[in-house]
């Protein structure tokens, strides 16, 4: 996994998403097997598409799948899905973790940052997977965030963690575009 996604090495074209879903839930797998978490992805038959760089949603994809598999319980459940979402197109991972506090929820895209969940279940991991991913998203055009996964209590209660990512559609007949360059 490379540490920056510089604006020099980006592929901008029109790309359809549901590829990068099956080849990320394929490359993480093995980590769901592994501590028997339910995987399961849902998106519709066809996504709109969207302008971006298929490498790099892969990596975002992976970078999500990747934490949510290390904070989940085994047993436990996480999900990936994607759909429109007006202008955008809205990936989603959702898991049965414990949750990231909400006084956290901004802090965890930050480089370095470890939440206080990560640092007590003496998880191994940089802090860098998701000031990585923001940096991938918001230079394509998207934003990221992270929200509680239930609505049954409070963010603190414990009911797992949502980390969505939103990426532009493309405009119809549009076709692939240059890479931005870094001047």
């Amino acid at each position: 996994m490379e540490i920056e996604a510089g604006a020099s090495d980006r592929r901008i074209a029109i790309i359809d998403v549901g590829p990068a879903l099956a080849e990320a839930a394929a490359a993480t797998a093995p980590l769901f097997l592994e501590r028997d978490i339910a995987l399961s992805v849902d998106s519709p038959a066809t996504l709109p598409p969207v302008r971006g760089d298929v490498d790099r949603v892969v990596q975002v994809i992976v970078n999500l799948l990747s934490n949510a598999a290390k904070f989940t319980p085994v047993g436990g459940r996480v999900r990936l899905e994607a759909q429109r979402d007006g202008g955008v197109l809205r990936v989603r991972v959702t898991d049965s973790g414990p949750g990231v506090a909400a006084e956290e929820r901004e802090l965890v895209f930050q480089r370095f940052h470890r939440s206080a969940t990560a640092v007590a279940g003496d998880s191994d991991g940089t802090g860098l997977g998701l000031a990585i991913s923001r940096r991938i998203v918001e230079r394509l055009g998207g934003r990221i965030g992270v929200e509680d996964a239930s609505t049954a209590g409070p963010p603190e209660s414990g009911h797992g963690a949502s980390f969505w990512f939103t990426l532009p559609l493309a405009e119809a007949g549009a076709g692939a575009m240059p890479p931005e360059r870094d001047d």
